[in-house]
């Protein structure tokens, strides 16, 4: 066996593993963000900010931890774990928020359908009496207008006036000085 071969496949396996994890890590931090934010593209450029500020990291450390300079200061050593740490935290929440809206989702489903069917029962309830109440005004105002545009024949306190029948002086002489004549009932109460 060629150990060379050996280590140059395992750089492989390891460097599409990574390339995979930091995939599913940017898709479900880009996800998590978009809820966050109301732009899209914001949620993008920060989710994909944060995975390659986490390689960075990665190869940062790497890179710090083998130099031949004999270690490095401790404030720097303390930056570059609080940064990997910060970093990872945050991938952490990231996933839990997304996977606990993914497990809660049948639960907030059903939820939601039962408040819809609420809702729209109440609505068609308030409809239903506002329909009742607009044909209840309807009759009322159809009778309304039946009683008061009733014929004169037709009502009981109305005399039979032979035609010609002659008016007394005053309301003569009022009906020629105004110039106008009072409608009769007929037009005033006449359907549009």
């Amino acid at each position: 066996m060629h150990l060379p071969g050996f280590f140059r496949l395992g750089w492989i396996v390891q460097l599409l593993v990574g390339v995979a994890l930091f995939s599913v890590s940017f898709l479900i931090e880009n996800l998590v963000l978009k809820s966050f934010f109301a732009a899209p593209l914001i949620a993008l450029t920060l989710a994909a900010a944060l995975e390659l500020g986490k390689a960075a990291a990665i190869v940062w450390h790497r890179y710090l931890s083998l130099s031949t300079g004999g270690g490095y200061p401790w404030a720097t050593r303390i930056f570059s774990m609080l940064f990997r740490f910060g970093l990872l935290g945050l991938s952490v929440v990231c996933s839990l928020l997304y996977f606990g809206v993914q497990l809660d989702r049948p639960n907030l489903e059903a939820v939601r359908a039962t408040e819809l069917a609420a809702v729209d029962k109440e609505l068609q309830e308030r409809l239903g009496r506002l329909d009742a109440e607009q044909k209840n005004r309807a009759e009322i105002d159809e009778a309304r207008r039946r009683t008061q545009c009733r014929p004169a024949s037709s009502s009981p306190r109305a005399r039979p006036r032979a035609p010609g029948a002659i008016r007394t002086p005053a309301a003569r002489t009022r009906a020629a000085t105004s110039g106008t004549r009072r409608p009769s009932r007929s037009t005033a109460c006449s359907s549009p």
